[in-house]
């Protein structure tokens, strides 16, 4: 079988010529599949060069609508032959036939854009900004009184609650007691009463917690951020040109701007283009009096650097707080970074399966509860710069994505 793609105006054409069967039908769905990844959600096929259509290749049609319709796009079968209408008609599958070429769904998504947004290009990727919430602002405040890499006491730590109302990022673990939490203290990112959290015992992959009824997520909190608030932004990203990618310090340069603030709070849903980071390998609650844990080559016995750029092509969660104001105070939990000076940032990612998004302007809880209802996270990265002149990996990078932002006021809690 012979698949011919061809953008008009706001949808996607696949004309599709030979035998949709099982020997096609997987090529067929991977090619919808990449056209979701470059966000292409509203698809029309001309099956009128389709000789045969079996079983298989009917499912992949319904594949490629239930796929579609997810992320509020849409699917249908234009300009079949007789024999694909009869196929489809006899086996109850006339749903996906149109006789509309042009979705009216893309013309609408496109009007609504070019009305709700402002756009901008850089270094080869579209941003767009939308406005959510106009008075939206985050409250951020310290959790926990540990300085790393000292020892870690129980009077250091405090518990938490994680739900809906708050994003936050830290060192922590689920646990009432500090006797149950010692050993297993790891680093964790909450957003939407959706919690990953990495034991730090060495662990590959996180483990969650997710808000349902009357529980709510509570961890026991060595240091970190959490922030109460709303959204004022809403950033949507996407490659122009093919290799483009997005870099974090130029996202968040997005987020200062859009924002119009140099202290931020933001979430993030983005298709990795390489990620950049560490991990703790062990529990900062082992560490002992007099140990000097961050100098090397100890330091490698509690954390683990990833040595190359990770993760292409998944879907990455991103919780993070970021301060640009250049004032030179120490705000405990947001450590310097190296490509721009006087900048502080503190940011999480938790790595999924790539899921589309939808297009246009979305929202956090909803897309933050859906990802992680349609799969477990995969992996966690404390992300940092790697400006190591010829060895060094650079910054984490993003294909395409959502970012939502606001302005932040930090407040510093009584470590002592």
């Amino acid at each position: 079988m012979n698949i011919t793609s061809s953008h008009k105006n706001n949808y996607l054409e696949l004309k599709l010529e030979g035998r949709l069967d099982a020997a096609w039908a997987e090529h067929f769905v991977s090619t919808v599949s990449a056209a979701m990844r470059e966000g292409r959600h509203h698809i029309r096929v001309d099956a009128l060069g389709l000789s045969y259509l079996s079983s298989a290749g009917m499912r992949s049609l319904l594949r490629a609508h239930r796929e579609l319709t997810s992320v509020n796009g849409s699917f249908a079968v234009i300009r079949a032959s007789d024999f694909v209408v009869n196929t489809l008609s006899m086996s109850g599958f006339d749903t996906l036939l149109a006789l509309d070429e042009a979705p009216a769904e893309a013309v609408a998504d496109e009007e609504a854009t070019s009305a709700k947004s402002k756009s901008w290009s850089v270094n080869g990727v579209r941003i767009e900004s939308y406005s959510q919430q106009e008075d939206g602002h985050m409250e951020v405040h310290t959790t926990g009184k540990w300085t790393p890499w000292q020892p870690l006491r129980e009077e250091d730590c405090a518990k938490i609650a994680l739900g809906r109302d708050c994003i936050a990022i830290g060192s922590g673990a689920p646990a009432d007691e500090w006797q149950n939490a010692r050993e297993q203290m790891g680093d964790y990112a909450s957003a939407a009463g959706c919690t990953a959290w990495l034991p730090g015992t060495g662990a590959d992959a996180p483990d969650y917690l997710v808000q349902e009824g009357r529980y709510v997520p509570e961890l026991l909190a060595a240091s970190g951020l959490r922030a109460v608030g709303s959204f004022s932004q809403l950033l949507r990203f996407s490659p122009e040109n093919d290799g483009a990618s997005l870099e974090l310090p130029r996202l968040l340069e997005a987020v200062f701007s859009s924002t119009g603030s140099t202290k931020a709070a933001f979430v993030a849903i983005a298709e990795a283009g390489g990620l950049v980071g560490v991990t703790l390998s062990r529990s900062p609650g082992l560490i002992s009096e007099g140990e000097h844990a961050d100098e090397f080559p100890g330091v490698r016995d509690w954390m683990s650097f990833c040595g190359e750029r990770v993760h292409h092509g998944r879907q990455v969660l991103l919780v993070g707080f970021a301060d640009a104001s250049g004032s030179g105070q120490s705000q405990p939990g947001l450590p310097a970074i190296p490509s721009r000076p006087g900048w502080k940032l503190h940011v999480h990612a938790v790595v999924f399966p790539f899921r589309p998004l939808p297009n246009g302007e979305i929202f956090m809880s909803e897309c933050v509860e859906q990802l992680f209802a349609a799969a477990e996270p995969i992996a966690m990265l404390h992300l940092v710069e790697d400006e190591r002149p010829t060895l060094g990996l650079g910054k984490s990078s993003f294909i395409r994505g959502a970012c939502w932002c606001a302005p932040a006021s930090f407040h510093t809690e009584n470590r002592k």
